[in-house]
């Protein structure tokens, strides 16, 4: 087994990413994209080049654009811990807060 995380244990080559863009953002970055001879895989990988070549500047230009936070974890995951007794978020139902009580 390799110790280096950048690469995957199977055939040697970095492990695959991946994101859920917004589906009205996504397809008009591939039509953009597309109509000028670029793929968006590239794209990106351009984008992380100019992050690790310049951090600031690539920040800078995109901080209007940066996406809001998503909440983390499986949504049927969470939507569960908060139901349950005890739960430290305090997002529990009302009814369950008060069977605490």
């Amino acid at each position: 087994m390799s110790t280096d995380a950048s690469t995957d244990d199977s055939d040697g080559r970095p492990p695959g990413r991946s994101f859920r863009p917004d589906l009205d953002d996504y397809e008009a970055a591939r039509g953009y994209l597309g109509s000028r001879g670029y793929r968006i895989g590239d794209f990106l990988q351009a984008c992380l080049t100019w992050l690790r070549a310049d951090p600031d500047g690539a920040l800078s230009m995109l901080a209007p654009h940066w996406p809001t936070p998503r909440p983390r974890g499986w949504q049927a995951h969470r939507d569960h811990r908060r139901d349950q007794p005890g739960d430290p978020s305090g997002s529990a139902p009302a009814e369950t807060q008060n069977a605490r009580l």
